[in-house]
């Protein structure tokens, strides 16, 4: 992606929804509902969870959902309950996360798949592990992609004193 402006609003998007995502399920040791989001023209936020027998069926659906065609959003996104490797961590080797499919259709982009890794404390609260945020793929994202993500969890008032917490020693 060598221009990255027509993707910022989409990246601030999916950053809200993100937050929203760790708020939902922070103290408590229950996993993400999957939730699949669409950005509408005007760049409002339409939100809704996936409700299926399994996590893998929820997803299923969802991306079923994201590949359809029969709308005028700009963006759709799909967020659930996962697992991402924590290469800087010799102590595990993975850890839970939430996975985010971002789909941006105006303009086309190939989808782009995210891992934001966390972790529980021993009352379920919620601490985002800082080496497990990127790009499925590996790499890294480009910085002011990273920063419309962060502000758009910064938008969401509730959910943003979760990112900011510290990470508990290992």
């Amino acid at each position: 992606m060598s221009n990255t402006e027509p993707f910022k609003d989409r990246f601030e998007f999916a950053g809200m929804i993100a937050a929203h995502a760790i708020w939902s399920i922070d103290g408590e040791d229950e996993p993400l509902c999957t939730i699949v989001a669409e950005m509408t023209p005007e760049g409002a936020a339409n939100m809704d969870r996936v409700e299926r027998n399994t996590i893998a069926e929820s997803v299923a659906w969802a991306e079923n959902w994201l590949q359809r065609t029969d709308h005028d959003a700009p963006a759709r996104l799909l967020i659930y309950d996962g697992y991402a490797p924590i290469e800087d961590d010799p102590s595990a080797d993975r850890a839970e996360a939430l996975i985010l499919h971002l789909h941006s259709f105006d303009p086309p982009e190939p989808p782009m798949i995210i891992t934001i890794a966390y972790g529980r404390g021993d009352d379920a609260e919620i601490h985002i592990i800082r080496e497990g945020f990127h790009l499925a793929d590996q790499q890294d994202l480009p910085q002011d992609l990273v920063d419309s993500f962060f502000g758009g969890i910064s938008r969401h008032e509730d959910a943003a004193p979760i990112w900011d917490r510290p990470q508990p020693d290992h």
